[in-house]
């Protein structure tokens, strides 16, 4: 029911309305001055708003729109995201960090529209220039949305394709070889306790995700045959892989240490990151880039720079589909072309990369005289 009075304070006759999406008292100025000569036709405009708001309260209750905010909206969204990796998780919370300073956790998840939304994804281009840290809130968004929609909290609609950010893909980051020999021998010299050790071979003689080695259990392996056990919580699949030679001497070492339990004793994969900056920081190769996902792509290039098949390397480093494989494979082979393209050389007297001279006919001196 919407009304028409005066505040006090104010020149203008105002309309008193409840907000249909909010469920909240709001109040509307009809631009007309409070006087006795315009109070009819400011009861008119409210009589057409009181409509207006009506058919609003309509669609909602036709769509079935199930009213709650956004905070326990987004709750039961993490709730059902539980068994996502703490990476996923991160960003879903680092997305909700951003959201609420546009939109008000405690407002109900029908002021998200597509206007808003679409305008909460061009805000967010004055705050990150970088292309990547954009996609990745317009694919929590994205998300988010599909989520409000399939729960009836709002109505369905299509983000418009010009606000999507278009990713860039990186170079993919390597260990140096200097670098990666500097790392080992100072595992030795640090006397680095078998806890991190472990998990420095592992990453690297396996290029497992470091999700994938977080939970992983003394009894996960067979040492006599040299195997690992281990569920990707990133694809959801159980793998059984071949361990390399190297690992034998230390994971034998640290079994025999620990008995059993977790091989690596790290509760999350942002406590191994830290264990492995620190590190980096006490050795002084920090500012190279190098993080613990370094370690798996150096693992992707290394098994195609030693002609480790596709097939091969994909069931090793546990890729849904080869395609993942394909774009590291993809990105060193160019690496390989641009060096073989240095071997070329069209200096002058150079005997190698020399055009040979063509010796022509007088028929065809003759036509390239005339042309």
């Amino acid at each position: 029911m919407a009304s028409i009075y005066k505040p006090k304070d104010k020149r203008h006759w105002y309309i008193s309305y409840i907000d249909p999406d909010t469920g909240r008292t709001k109040n509307q100025s009809t631009k007309l001055l409070a006087v006795q000569s315009t109070k009819e036709t400011a009861e008119k405009i409210c009589e057409a708003f009181e409509e207006e708001l009506e058919e609003r309260k309509s669609i909602l209750i036709k769509l079935n729109i199930q009213k709650t905010t956004i905070a326990l909206a987004f709750d039961h969204f993490l709730k059902m995201n539980a068994d996502k990796v703490e990476k996923t998780k991160y960003a879903y919370n680092f997305f909700y960090k951003w959201f609420t300073k546009s939109f008000n956790q405690h407002d109900p998840c029908t002021v998200i529209n597509k206007i808003s939304a679409e305008d909460w994804m061009i805000k967010m281009r004055g705050y990150y220039d970088e292309p990547n840290t954009l996609y990745g809130l317009y694919k929590v968004l994205n998300k988010f949305l599909n989520f409000l929609f399939e729960y009836s909290h709002i109505p369905v609609f299509k983000l418009n394709k010009n606000v999507k950010p278009k990713p860039i893909e990186k170079p993919i980051k390597v260990f140096d070889p200097l670098d990666l020999e500097k790392m080992i021998k100072n595992l030795s010299r640090k006397k680095k306790n078998s806890n991190f050790t472990t998990m420095f071979y592992l990453l690297l003689y396996t290029g497992l995700r470091p999700s994938d080695l977080v939970d992983i259990k003394v009894e996960d392996v067979d040492i006599e045959s040299m195997t690992l056990d281990y569920y990707s919580s990133k694809v959801k699949i159980h793998h059984c892989i071949p361990l390399h030679e190297k690992l034998k001497p230390i994971i034998t070492k640290r079994i025999n240490e620990i008995k059993s339990g977790k091989l690596i004793n790290y509760a999350t994969t942002v406590d191994m990151g830290k264990a492995f900056r620190r590190y980096l920081t006490s050795i002084k190769l920090t500012g190279k880039g190098y993080n613990l996902r370094t370690f798996r792509k150096n693992f992707a290039t290394r098994a195609f720079e030693n002609g480790i098949n596709l097939l091969s390397a994909s069931r090793l480093l546990g890729h849904r589909t080869m395609q993942t494989t394909q774009k590291y494979y993809t990105h060193v082979e160019k690496l390989k072309l641009a060096e073989e393209l240095k071997k070329l050389s069209f200096k002058k007297g150079s005997k190698k990369g020399v055009i040979p001279r063509v010796k022509r006919t007088n028929f065809e001196k003759k036509s390239i005289e005339n042309s």
